[in-house]
């Protein structure tokens, strides 16, 4: 039994690098920042980053994001960023 739980693991270990994606730019490909990962905009975004993003049908912004807020400990949250002010304001959903 042992030996074919670790058959079975090695196997899904193997097959789950088969799913990896890479990003390639083509030459010539430009892109623009929508907004700095801080939550507030108020620093660079330093030790921030944004773990998860997605979007709705009216094409606002969802995001997880991941740094040092204000206890100094690192700790996810949830924002949401709308079209309407241009992604400029990050409205906290959950935290």
């Amino acid at each position: 039994m042992k030996k074919t739980f670790l058959c079975a693991t090695a196997a899904f270990a193997a097959g789950s690098a088969l799913f990896a994606q890479t990003f390639t730019a083509d030459p010539g490909y430009a892109a623009r920042s929508l907004f700095n990962s801080s939550p507030d905009g108020s620093t660079d975004g330093t030790g921030f980053v944004i773990t998860g993003l997605g979007t709705d049908a009216t094409g606002n912004l969802y995001y997880l994001d991941t740094g040092p807020f204000s206890n100094g400990l690192a700790d996810t949250r949830l924002y949401k960023r709308t079209v309407a002010d241009n992604f400029a304001t990050a409205m906290p959903l959950f935290s």
